[in-house]
């Protein structure tokens, strides 16, 4: 579970990197942390999936985080059922993001920033 954690907070650390060298601001703030509340917004965070309905429960059946937070709490209770898909979720995540941030990066070093 350890592990599992540390992948999705390099993800996350990855996309902040990439926002903020593209914005090279702090107003940039908030362009981070709004599309992250909102995956996990439409995650079921503090409502397990099955008790979702409507709209919430749909958008939640397809988003990743979801995988991640069921894996997470399996984890806890001893089971490790989708495990292998957790990872390959956490590892893609950490690759797409990691080429954002470079690319990010690329675009501050352009800059001149």
């Amino acid at each position: 579970m350890y592990g599992l954690a540390i992948g999705v907070n390099v993800a996350a650390t990855l996309w902040a990197t990439g926002v903020a060298m593209r914005l090279r601001s702090l107003q940039g703030g908030p362009a981070i942390q709004m599309p992250v509340f909102c995956v996990l917004f439409l995650a079921p965070v503090y409502v397990p999936l099955d008790l979702l309905s409507g709209w919430v429960e749909a958008v939640a059946s397809v988003n990743p985080m979801t995988v991640l937070l069921d894996t997470g709490r399996d984890l806890i209770a001893g089971i490790a059922a989708e495990l292998l898909v957790a990872i390959a979720i956490a590892v893609a995540l950490i690759a797409v993001f990691a080429a954002w941030a470079v690319r990010g990066l690329r675009s501050a070093e352009a800059a001149g920033a």
